[in-house]
């Protein structure tokens, strides 16, 4: 907020809770049934939390912010497109080509069932938007 100008706005968006993320849970279970129980990854979902997410705005001093919810629909072309995405998305090179290609071929049985009958992948997500707008006069 200190950098914004008087009457500027802020907008923040994070991931809702992984449960409210059907697909990415799935594919996180996916990574800890593969690779054990570290390599499940909660942390971009660490706010989805509305009541958290109020809180810690309301904490660092940002007053009068709104928390809205949206909904929408993550797609990919085939289900190791999203893999891939997800894999060197978040991991870079953190796991082999071999790692790769296990979790590839995995995923081919394992999430099945977010794949349309054309062979793209989509699924529900949802995303928290959080605004607050700078008085005029600070």
């Amino acid at each position: 907020m200190r950098v914004l100008r008087p009457g500027g706005s802020l907008a923040v968006v994070v991931w809702d809770k992984l449960k409210n993320n059907p697909g990415l849970a799935a594919e996180n279970q996916l990574w800890q049934q593969i690779f054990g129980e570290d390599a499940a990854d909660e942390v971009p979902y660490s706010l989805g939390d509305k009541g958290f997410l109020q809180n810690l705005f309301e904490n660092s001093g940002i007053p009068d912010i709104e928390i809205k919810t949206h909904a929408g629909t993550a797609r990919f072309s085939s289900i190791d497109n999203w893999i891939y995405t997800g894999a060197k998305g978040w991991t870079e090179d953190a796991i082999s080509d071999d790692q790769l290609e296990l979790l590839l071929q995995k995923a081919q049985k394992e999430l099945v069932t977010y794949e349309t009958p054309k062979g793209s992948v989509a699924f529900p997500t949802s995303a928290h938007i959080v605004t607050a707008r700078k008085q005029p006069n600070e």
